[in-house]
């Protein structure tokens, strides 16, 4: 039996209640609606106590998703304190390592993280009648994932379960389709006008709108933001009544402001600070009326934009700038990146000062400004790390997120690369073993055993099943690397160490170059204080009763190393020997897993004696073609990698004809990636290796590589000449009737290419010579047995039989003369051209020949080139008949005065 509601109190009339009875409706119709509501309407803290009496709410919980954790408790202690109740009863939340909820909790209100962890524990919800996603409009990663999840519940497990998205500023069409949508066919989005059914109802409250000015400050982009705000502030503390809510980037300007604004504001105005690190108490503070006969400015981050009214504000002072995540490069981890607030984002920091009174709000740019600013921020799906996103997914048990509804399809290249990351991390149970790799190059010297850096491709991982691992991580609420990092911290009995490992990692920030030296800073109480507050938050979270072992530096150096090589085995790098600068000095240039090279600024710092290091900040500098630069790092024993080495390493069976040499040299390698782990000698390498590695000098070579390809010349012209006489090559048997195939001979021409003779010109023999010249290289290892290989046969392997007796019945080698001398005939010997044949002899040989030799069965005529008694040209004709009959005589009174002991007959036709 549920616990009874609290009594209706005499609640303030909230302007959403006048939609009420519409909400109502279709929540109980369609299940499922979009509420777009402006700030001060009361949406947060009046839909969910309104709803509570609904007849598909009874005995059941309301849980309400906010982006921010002072928004959840400041939800909850309103909702309560309404109720004259305290927060915990009806009213609670849940956030990260705060919770205040009891048996009789109705409303719960939830952050994005523990929302998405709840499902996956408990994906039918069980006790839950509805979820409310709030300030729908901020679309972080975590609030898409969340919606897709809860899409698939109500389609699948409960068509009960109720879902209202709510916004002050949102584009309701989309929300409304993909929730229409929810029973028709999967995909990556939902169709612009829904799938299976409608659209869900939109319904949308009005606010009565207290008047706020706006006054533009642009001031000069060369002075500092804070000194900016500053002077800002103090204006309109002498200007304009009321609290002064301040918004700001984050916490470091928030801390320079509060020191500028120190001295220049009088002893009765109290300058408070709100943002995620404030403890909750001073949070209650700000959030509750102040002092009487005082004054407050709050600087804050953009977690007072929504949700949350600060009692008192008359008057916003907005500097325009925010932090949005996205993957940091260099780290490889989310980060926080600064840019310009859209201008929808500026009017919900604009409406703020209006919220219980007509106020003014100051902005840092221009008004012209404002109009170049984006409309809305882009949703978090489209720019940040995904990893997280991967790793949820499939935890749900979907193979890939394209298995689930998105309001913005996760980018595919994206997936790809948090995929690829889970692979490194072992939290992906692959679906076929890595097979040996067998590459084969040309090489002027012996390969040798360091590889060069290689261009990295997207990667792409088909798989859908985490490992133990990988579960592992899904519950953990962390970023997988650093969650891999606790992992690994738990296997080895450290995990204390793991979580400030973790925090140093996490907050990034300057330092020393060295991982160790930053957490043994961490130890020692000299780490930043935000580094000690996470470090203390993630020790909670993972310690729990382990205490601390007692580590000498050799042990800490090397067990950090363990810990970072579970989160970062993909920035796994290995020292390449002998690099020195222009004056030859040594220089500590490291070659990247997955492909370029960092390097540490100084050769002599400690960091540089290793041969392994794992990279976990770098300059990659992309496309400079010069090493990247290494910001933090740690060295990695060799004994360290060897579970890497079994889950990711291959071997590589590399053969190269050395031209030098004149001989095959045949390595194994072991590789992780673009590294070679070790080489030794490959004794004995197959044939179809070599076979490919003679290929691919031939193609560098050329036919100089083989001895004998001269003696394949002249049946290659033979063929080009049929083909360019457009004669149709048969097809047949490729051996003569009768007679078995060699089990080395080539296939037979294909039927449909009957009327086409093979390609056999010394471009196409180059590129296809891994196929056509294969079954005669076994054995050959040396340039001795090259030497030897009969080209011109494996060359007439590609015709069958019946190819090759039309081969010489059209394009015979000899023309045989009616007084049965015969003459060798030369194809494609006519000025290069392939459709040419040439018979030379000398003039005296073809006296008495009277007819023009021809070949094929169409009767080319063949170019007869007459040569003098010394067998030099004289004249060439195609038609041997009218020579004897017109320049002859020329041509013999020329002759008979140099040639006077030979016999010039007039009529040199006759027999």
């Amino acid at each position: 039996m549920s616990p009874p509601l609290p009594d209706q109190p005499d609640l303030p009339v909230l302007p959403v209640l006048s939609v009420l009875p519409e909400l109502r409706a279709a929540l109980a119709d369609a299940g499922a609606a979009v509420l777009v509501a402006p700030p001060g309407t009361g949406k947060t803290t009046g839909v969910p106590p309104a709803l509570l009496r609904e007849p598909w709410a009874a005995g059941g919980r309301i849980v309400m998703l906010e982006p921010r954790r002072v928004a959840a408790r400041a939800a909850a202690a309103r909702m309560a304190a309404t109720h004259g109740e305290a927060v915990g009863q009806t009213f609670g939340y849940a956030v990260r390592h705060d919770r205040k909820v009891g048996r009789a909790t109705r409303v719960e209100v939830v952050t994005e993280g523990l929302l998405t962890r709840r499902l996956q524990s408990d994906p039918g919800l069980d006790g839950v009648a509805a979820v409310l996603l709030d300030e729908f409009h901020e679309r972080s990663v975590d609030v898409d994932l969340a919606l897709a999840l809860l899409l698939e519940v109500r389609e699948s497990l409960r068509p009960d379960l109720r879902l209202l998205v709510m916004s002050a500023t949102l584009d309701a069409g989309p929300v409304a389709a993909l929730l229409g949508a929810a029973a028709g066919p999967v995909g990556l989005a939902a169709p612009p006008t829904g799938g299976a059914g409608p659209p869900v109802p939109v319904i949308t409250a009005e606010a009565p709108i207290h008047p706020v000015q706006t006054r533009y400050r642009p001031g000069s982009a060369h002075d500092r933001l804070e000194d900016r705000v500053a002077a800002v502030v103090v204006e309109a503390m002498g200007a304009d009544d009321g609290d002064v809510l301040v918004f700001l980037p984050g916490r470091g300007e928030i801390g320079r402001t509060a020191e500028r604004l120190a001295g220049r504001v009088g002893l009765t105005v109290e300058v408070h600070e709100l943002h995620g690190s404030v403890p909750p108490a001073e949070q209650d503070r700000i959030l509750s009326p102040g002092r009487a006969g005082h004054r407050r400015v709050i600087l804050a981050t953009s977690i007072a934009e929504t949700s949350v009214t600060v009692p008192g504000v008359r008057v916003v002072v907005d500097a325009g700038r925010r932090r949005t995540q996205h993957v940091d490069p260099r780290s490889g981890l989310p980060a926080l990146v600064t840019g310009p607030v859209s201008r929808a984002g500026a009017d919900q920091r604009r409406g703020r000062a209006g919220r219980e009174a007509p106020g003014v709000c100051y902005r840092l740019w221009s008004e012209a400004d404002d109009r170049h600013r984006d409309a809305h921020d882009p949703p978090e799906i489209l720019g940040a790390d995904l990893a997280p996103l991967v790793l949820q997914t499939l935890a749900w048990g979907a193979g890939s997120p394209g298995e689930l509804r998105w309001l913005d399809p996760p980018p595919a290249h994206a997936v790809a690369r948090a995929t690829a990351l889970l692979a490194d991390l072992d939290a992906l149970d692959p679906t076929d073993a890595a097979p040996t790799a067998t590459t084969n190059a040309t090489a002027t010297t012996p390969a040798v055993a360091t590889a060069e850096p290689t261009v990295a491709t997207e990667p792409t991982v088909a798989t859908g099943r985490l490992t133990t691992r990988g579960r592992a991580l899904s519950t953990l609420g962390m970023h997988p690397r650093l969650g891999a990092i606790a992992v690994a911290g738990r296997e080895l009995g450290v995990s204390g160490l793991a979580a400030e490992v973790a925090a140093v990692l996490e907050v990034g920030g300057p330092g020393d170059r060295e991982l160790t030296e930053r957490v043994r800073a961490l130890r020692a109480g000299k780490a930043p204080a935000e580094v000690a507050r996470v470090a203390r938050q993630r020790r909670r979270g993972l310690s729990r009763d382990e205490g601390r072992p007692s580590l000498d530096d050799t042990a800490l150096d090397r067990i950090v190393g363990r810990l970072a090589l579970a989160g970062f085995a993909d920035r796994l790098a290995m020292r390449r020997p002998g690099r020195r600068d222009s004056r030859g000095r040594e220089r500590a240039v490291y070659l990247l897993r997955h492909g370029g090279e960092v390097e540490l600024d100084d050769a002599g710092a400690p960091m540089a004696i290793h041969d392994w290091l794992v990279v976990t900040d770098l300059d990659a500098r992309t496309g400079s073609g010069r090493p990247g630069r290494l910001y933090v790092g740690v060295g990695v024993h060799p004994d360290d990698l060897r579970p890497v080495l079994d889950h990711h390493a291959t071997e590589e069976l590399t053969a190269v004809w050395d031209h030098d040499a004149g001989t095959i040299v045949a390595t194994r390698r072991t590789r992780l990636d673009a590294i070679t782990v070790a080489s030794r000698p490959w004794r004995n390498p197959d044939g179809e290796t070599v076979a490919v590695a003679i290929a691919d000098a031939l193609a560098e070579r050329g036919p100089a590589l083989l001895a004998r390809w001269g003696e394949a010349d002249r049946f290659r012209a033979r063929v080009a000449f049929v083909a360019a006489h457009a004669i149709s090559c048969p097809t047949g048997p490729s051996t003569p009737p009768g007679r078995s195939t060699p089990a080395d001979a080539s296939a037979p021409v294909a039927a449909d290419a009957a009327a086409r003779w093979p390609d056999l010109s010394e471009a196409h023999l180059t590129a296809t010579a891994e196929k056509w010249l294969a079954p005669l290289l076994h054995g050959v290892r040396s340039a001795g047995k090259l030497a030897r290989v009969d080209v011109a046969s494996a060359i007439r392997a590609q015709l069958g039989w019946d190819a090759l007796q039309a081969l010489d019945r059209e394009a015979p080698t000899e023309w045989r003369a009616p007084t049965g001398r015969t003459f060798p005939l030369a194809y494609g010997a006519v000025d290069g051209d392939p459709a040419s044949v040439l018979l030379s002899a000398r003039l005296h040989d073809l006296l008495g020949i009277d007819t023009h030799p021809t070949v094929t069965t169409r009767r080319v005529p063949v170019t007869v080139e007459l040569l003098s008694p010394a067998r030099r040209p004289v004249q060439r004709t195609t038609d041997l008949p009218g020579f004897w009959r017109g320049s002859y005589a020329q041509v013999r009174a020329e002759l008979r005065a140099k040639y006077r002991k030979h016999d010039w007959p007039e009529r040199p036709w006759d027999p």
